[in-house]
């Protein structure tokens, strides 16, 4: 397990703030294990940046998934421009699923009944798409991580 002293030598190395900072609302923490986590909103067009990188496709994982998919499909969260949640619904599965869950009686939470997110057809024609997690494995895919990121937000 690295030491506190570690953590701030590395984060010193890859250009993060002592307190996880890197740019816009992205922010790094140590896990509990070996890796890396960096929570945010990371525009797709940004996510499909890192994952082109040689490290980006190995050692910055999305959603901490350990096939190191690309950053497309299922593992892309979307955002309505008010910031809401909408959820790529193709067939309408998802949405009739959530409907059917918040109608039984005795449902675990009653957010499921009050605050439905917005379900499409089709996200990315209504809302941003991101990546909101990714685990990252070496000290390396933290730099190359932290670099990406400020080279393509605004307020980096």
């Amino acid at each position: 397990m690295i030491g506190e002293i570690d953590i701030a030598h590395v984060f010193k190395r890859c250009g993060i703030r002592s307190d996880g900072y890197v740019a816009r609302d992205v922010v790094v923490r140590r896990s509990y294990s070996y890796y890396w986590v960096a929570e945010g909103l990371i525009p797709h067009s940004v996510a499909r940046k890192l994952y082109e990188h040689p490290i980006g496709s190995t050692d910055i994982r999305v959603n901490g998934n350990c096939t190191c998919p690309a950053p497309e499909g299922h593992q892309l969260t979307f955002r309505a421009l008010d910031g809401s949640e909408v959820i790529n619904d193709p067939d309408g599965k998802q949405e009739w699923e959530w409907d059917e869950y918040a109608t039984k009686e005795g449902a675990i939470w009653e957010g499921f009944r009050t605050h439905k997110p917005v379900f499409s057809r089709d996200a990315f024609s209504i809302a941003e798409a991101f990546i909101d997690m990714y685990h990252i494995d070496s000290e390396l895919g933290l730099y190359v991580f932290v670099q990406t990121i400020r080279e393509n937000t605004s307020n980096g």
